[in-house]
């Protein structure tokens, strides 16, 4: 079985039921793009018909019943590794403290634009007639643009979720952010932690950037907004802690392109190459003849341990994440190999962005911003199938 003829089938459903149904979200976003074509359709029913339209589609496959989830008003079905959702155009309104919104039944308009990109927000009814109702989708999606159809301070404080999904979205499909969206995420990202943002949320959108094609140019989103600071704080703190040697960049940046020569669907090494370092700042020193040291950084992570809500937030327990050694009040103890009094001085950092030793002579090393690329070139989408009936309303 192909996308087509579960398209058909819907198409024939609805018809049949008098159902006002389009296409919505990611698979109209990378139908267009050329993408490939998703086994994971997403559709929005104006008004009621939600469930017999699955019901009625379930049923010609031999799938099973339709599975309700009533307070979100969606609708899922599953069959031949597709997974089919619908759900009622609603509008939405947000506990200041809760992402879980109150939904009420809204029109077509009102729920295009709760959404949290113009890319996102473009719908396609079963003839492949795509509508652009905010006016500005099909644009960014050409010119490979994340904007957000409302006020993205509006956008973000609704749902802070949809900061980590923009940092996703550059990682997977290489665009770049409209002007004021870092800004916005930097205002809001004191909100991106529980309980407005569940952990589990927080980690699934982590393991999809970092399973994404372009996993350093989503953290660097993250860093850029303020979120990796309250998501990994560890991978904020090797940013300006340089390297002697063979190293040509920090660690921050030695870890980001690393990340991007990992293999993509691998999230287990993936995780260990982000995390491999974090050792690094907290035992960062400078010897007598100016080589930057890090003795014992291996052992760091393990002599702190993790904690459960760490274990979940990067994946479960199968890849569990190192707790930064910044939080323990001990030091890794010196061992016969790594003698720190040997031409080494313990650093410790500071407010102030330096790394200073500690003792009567001090050795500070100013901890800079590197100057790797930070921005993802635009990408251009070429006309796909469909793109013929676009139009604006």
């Amino acid at each position: 079985m192909d996308t087509e003829e579960v398209l058909d089938a819907l198409r024939t459903a609805a018809a049949a039921l008098g159902v006002e149904a389009y296409l919505v979200g990611g698979f109209v976003r990378d139908r267009l793009l050329g993408r490939g074509i998703s086994k994971d359709i997403d559709a929005l029913v104006v008004g009621d018909g939600a469930v017999e339209l699955l019901a009625r589609v379930a049923r010609g496959f031999g799938w099973s019943r339709p599975q309700q989830f009533e307070r979100f008003g969606t609708v899922q079905i599953r069959g031949d590794d597709f997974v089919v959702e619908a759900v009622r155009a609603r509008r939405e309104r947000y506990n200041p403290d809760s992402r879980k919104p109150d939904v009420e039944p809204g029109t077509l308009e009102e729920d295009i634009w709760r959404r949290d990109f113009t890319v996102n927000a473009l719908a396609q009814d079963f003839q492949g007639r795509v509508l652009d109702l905010t006016g500005r989708g099909v644009d960014d999606l050409l010119a490979g643009v994340l904007r957000t159809p409302l006020d993205p301070a509006d956008t973000f404080d609704e749902d802070p979720l949809r900061m980590f999904r923009g940092a996703r979205f550059v990682a997977q499909l290489h665009f770049r952010l409209a002007p004021g969206v870092v800004e916005a995420m930097r205002a809001q990202a004191h909100l991106a932690r529980p309980p407005k943002i569940s952990v589990e949320r927080i980690r699934d959108e982590l393991a999809r950037l970092l399973t994404s094609p372009h996993p350093r140019d989503g953290v660097q989103v993250l860093h850029d907004g303020g979120l990796l600071t309250e998501s990994l704080p560890e991978v904020e703190a090797m940013i300006g802690v340089e390297q002697s040697g063979w190293h040509c960049y920090d660690v921050y940046d030695h870890t980001l392109h690393a990340l991007d020569r990992t293999p993509t669907d691998d999230l287990i090494t993936r995780l260990a190459v982000l995390l491999h370092d974090v050792g690094k700042p907290p035992t960062h020193a400078v010897a007598e003849d100016g080589r930057h040291t890090f003795h014992d950084h291996p052992h760091v992570p393990s002599s702190t341990g993790t904690t459960p809500t760490e274990t979940r937030r990067c994946g479960g327990s199968s890849a569990p994440p190192a707790r930064s050694a910044r939080s323990s009040s001990t030091s890794p103890a010196p061992t016969p190999s790594h003698p720190r009094t040997r031409g080494s001085r313990r650093s410790t950092s500071s407010p102030s962005g330096w790394s200073g030793s500690t003792g009567a002579a001090r050795s500070r090393v100013p901890r800079r911003r590197s100057t790797g690329r930070r921005s993802c070139a635009s990408a251009a989408a070429a006309p796909a199938p469909g793109w013929a009936g676009c139009r604006r309303r």
